[in-house]
């Protein structure tokens, strides 16, 4: 018998209960035109197919002009440890059907990310009676403020996870607890990183999940995230709250099209779970909506500024008082930051 969990998703001040989940969504088919082939797959263990275990490895890539891949490596992976490195191997065979739909004919693409899901078929669609009583015992603990508590349930729910389903709904609660500890940005990590697995998210969950998503991002002042986010909102029916969550991005907007620099609170992840971040080298990633950065008021340690763009890669040491301003030939960027678990600083986002 399987389960279908309700699992509580924080939206702006409150915990609110979500809509039983009847069964995770399969995602629409991709666009044979941007379609990947690959060489080879990774292929399960005879003892991993008998026990049911599903997972995913992030990676990220370089398209050659020819449509292959290189420089394929590993950003976060969850599930059995011998993923990352099936997944990394089989990725380096890939090339897109058709590169000049993601670059111009005859030019690379650099940092593209892809998620490679390890998964049985026919998919498992709900939840084990062990794990949604888990989850369900998770649940009631964060509504009643026993934040340690609610997490070490959470560690006993991943031993007995088994399928994507489960993974999904429990970093969800994950992300939960961050809020609950004050932080807004692993919890946004957390739920960026969810979202792409919104097949195995049923529908209502995963339009809540969006406006929770939204929410974070307004506080975190993530404008071009949170434009994207309800850029995907508008795609379908509105909630209520939804106003209140538009003039919250009207706001923001004002502030960063004023022409004038502005601000952005940064925190590198404290505890991060190795699903959304490597855990040797924890960072935390921002997209501006200027070309020209700089870092200020650091408290702790910091390592290194990556500047990843379509075109190019950036690096440099990460330090107070410098300025980095991007070329437009290069291309969309996101700026990724390194150090010191915990460490807080600030970002300047300005035109010069």
């Amino acid at each position: 018998m399987r389960y279908y969990l309700a699992l509580p998703l924080l939206f702006l001040a409150s915990l609110m209960a979500i809509h039983p989940a009847r069964a995770a969504e399969e995602e629409e088919e991709e666009k044979p035109q941007k379609r990947i082939i690959c060489d080879r797959k990774g292929n399960y263990p005879t003892a991993l197919v008998d026990d049911s275990r599903e997972g995913w490895v992030d990676l990220r890539f370089t398209m050659k002009a020819d449509g292959s891949f290189t420089d394929v490596e590993v950003i976060s992976a969850f599930g059995e440890p011998y993923f990352a490195e099936t997944a990394q191997k089989a990725m380096s065979t890939c090339r897109y059907e058709h590169p000049e739909l993601i670059a111009p004919a005859g030019q690379e693409a650099r940092n593209l990310r892809t998620r490679y899901y390890f998964r049985l078929e026919p998919p498992s669609k709900g939840s084990t009676e062990t794990v949604y009583v888990r989850l369900k015992e998770a649940q009631r603990l964060l509504k009643d403020g026993q934040v340690d508590a609610a997490e070490a349930a959470l560690l006993r729910v991943e031993k007995n996870s088994r399928n994507l389903y489960e993974f999904s709904h429990l970093m969800i609660m994950r992300a939960a607890v961050a809020v609950a500890r004050g932080n807004s940005s692993l919890a946004l990590s957390y739920l960026d990183g969810i979202s792409e697995n919104k097949r195995f998210i049923e529908k209502r969950e995963f339009s809540q999940l969006l406006r929770m998503r939204l929410s974070l991002e307004l506080q975190e002042g993530h404008y071009v995230d949170a434009q994207r986010t309800a850029d995907e909102m508008a795609e379908k029916s509105p909630r209520d709250g939804d106003e209140k969550l538009l003039a919250g991005l009207a706001n923001l907007k004002k502030l960063v099209t004023s022409g004038s620099p502005f601000s952005v609170s940064g925190q590198i992840p404290v505890n991060c779970h190795p699903a959304f971040c490597e855990p040797d080298k924890p960072e935390w990633s921002y997209a501006p909506y200027n070309r020209t950065v700089s870092l200020a008021d650091i408290q702790g340690q910091l390592d290194t500024v990556f500047l990843r763009c379509n075109k190019k890669t950036m690096t440099a040491k990460a330090e107070a008082g410098i300025t980095w301003t991007i070329p437009k030939s290069w291309g969309q960027c996101e700026v990724h930051v390194l150090g010191k678990p915990g460490t807080k600083f600030t970002l300047i986002d300005e035109t010069l």
